[in-house]
Formats: structure tokens, sequence, C-alpha cells
């Protein structure tokens, strides 16, 4: 890929998921569990049971676990918790998104979270 102009901070976030991304799928069969972020917000405690089950530990510890939920591991690095610090804009985006494309990383921003989930399961 050719740099054209100077990266935001934006797309360079998105660059590190994705490269994340493309590590992971190559590598998919060497892990043991995948969570997307908004299955572990739907059921935080099941993630968090299939996690310590997969570790050898008893999942009846996995609402102790998901305390740890509640504190922000990055300190504040993306903003107050729960909330977006940083607001994208759709032109933004849509930069990113055709530089994924020139990449050939199979995830766009606006990907459906069936997609995500049929690409990373």
């Amino acid at each position: 890929m050719r740099k054209t102009e100077k990266e935001t901070y934006e797309e360079n976030l998105a660059f590190g998921y994705a490269g994340s991304i493309a590590v992971y799928l190559r590598n998919k069969s060497d892990f043991a569990k995948a969570i997307i972020f908004e299955d572990l917000k739907a059921d935080p405690e099941k993630e968090a049971a299939d996690i310590l089950e997969i570790m050898g530990l008893d999942r009846a510890m996995a609402s102790e676990a998901i305390k740890a939920l509640g504190q922000d591991s990055q300190r504040g690095i993306f903003g107050k918790l729960g909330t977006a610090s940083v607001k994208v804009t759709d032109h933004k985006w849509a930069k990113v998104d055709k530089k994924l494309e020139e990449c050939r990383v199979p995830i766009r921003v606006g990907m459906s979270i069936h997609d995500l989930r049929k690409l990373v399961y």
C-alpha cells in the first residue's frame, strides 16, 4: 500500500484492529475461543464462564471474573468508560474502508454483526 496522505488517529486505530483481525484469521485454528465485543456485552457471564472452562477453572467463578469489566483497563485513553471520546465522520470511515479493501482485509466498518460473526467464528 502506498501512503497518499497523513493517516489520522482514527485511521491508525482502525488499521490496528484490522491488523489484529488479519493475524487472527490466518491463525484461527490456534485459538481456543474468540469473543466479539457485542457478544461479551450481551452475556458477559457466559463468555467469562466459557473462558474459565477453557483454562480448566470453575465456571462458577464467572460472576466474580466479570467484575473487572466495570473498570477501565485502558485508564481513560479512549475517553470515559462507556462513552466514545472521538466522533469519526462517515467520510473518514469511508477512507478507512477503502484502505482496508486495498490491504485485502475482509472487514469493513459497516459490516453487520451477523457477517462479523461468520468471519470470526
